[in-house]
């Protein structure tokens, strides 16, 4: 009889999954429920340290196989679930803290905020670049229990030592959880600015209104191959920002960019790029067809 996919699966990459699966159902259900924020985020807190020891607990039951496996738990799944829990007290104080006055007023704090994010994504300039990149050279010592990473981490780690944490998986929770925190501020300035937008738009000479139809992720393969090329503002351009244009301008909800990401860098190795590859063969199968006519 033929095995499943799904039985040749290790304890521990079956067990990862089925976490990853149950804290995004969870997930889903808080988010639905519209808590204010102070609420959402002791729930939030509870349900991922919920899933958090449950990670812990098979870590500890289930030797891993090899090393991928151990790089797979801490590079992927582990950060997953701690950058929901930066990324939630971070809301918090950001919604908190933002200051009475008029729009001038609140779009400096804002304004402010995306500095002092981006400067500390900035303080560990050599990592972000590792893991906006997808780079993989240094996994067996970064993401591998008891190993030391060549360059020091400039920011708040974990405390070294633990049997469940390695050199970087906190480091790169912290830049999931900055890359979400800057797709909210992107929001937040958005929609302070939308007054400002409609009067603009009343003075623009009206156009045929163009309107994204195919499926969103179509647009998220889009956005990465523009950021990771640097082929806006000199490069500067974050995929926070590159994704509330493209939503603003196509009339389409995408949602936060590492969420989406995951949906791409999860597929089969041979269709990670399946719009990009066929936007390639349509645009070769048409000069082919040109050529033919010469």
């Amino acid at each position: 009889m033929k095995k499943t996919e799904k039985s040749t699966l290790s304890p521990i990459l079956k067990g990862s999954n089925e976490i990853l699966q149950g804290f995004n159902d969870g997930l889903a259900e808080i988010i639905e429920r519209d808590h204010e924020p102070l609420t959402r985020v002791k729930v939030m807190h509870w349900h991922t340290n919920r899933w958090l020891l449950e990670l812990k607990r098979l870590v500890q039951e289930n030797p891993f196989a090899d090393q991928s496996e151990e790089i797979h738990v801490f590079k992927y799944v582990k950060p997953i679930l701690t950058a929901n829990l930066i990324y939630e007290r971070r809301m918090v104080q950001i919604i908190d803290h933002v200051p009475h006055g008029g729009m001038e007023t609140k779009l400096s704090y804002y304004e402010e905020e995306l500095r002092f994010i981006r400067h500390e994504q900035n303080l560990d300039k050599f990592y972000y670049d590792y893991y906006r990149f997808g780079l993989d050279e240094l996994d067996m010592l970064g993401f591998v229990r008891g190993a030391e990473v060549p360059f020091p981490v400039m920011t708040e780690v974990e405390v070294p030592g633990s049997d469940f944490s390695t050199a970087l998986d906190y480091l790169f929770a912290k830049f999931r959880a900055f890359d979400d925190l800057l797709n909210l501020i992107d929001y937040l300035i958005a929609d302070l600015l939308k007054p400002i937008d409609i009067h603009t738009d009343l003075q623009t000479p009206p156009g045929k209104l163009l309107r994204w139809t195919g499926d969103s992720i179509n647009l998220v393969e889009i956005a990465y191959a523009i950021w990771l090329t640097g082929q806006l503002n000199d490069g500067n351009a974050n995929i926070s920002e590159i994704i509330r244009w493209m939503e603003e301008h196509f009339q389409v909800k995408i949602g936060r960019a590492h969420r989406r990401w995951e949906e791409i860098s999860q597929r089969k190795r041979l269709s990670t790029t399946k719009f990009l590859d066929a936007c390639k063969e349509a645009i070769n199968k048409r000069i082919d067809g040109e050529n033919a006519l010469k």
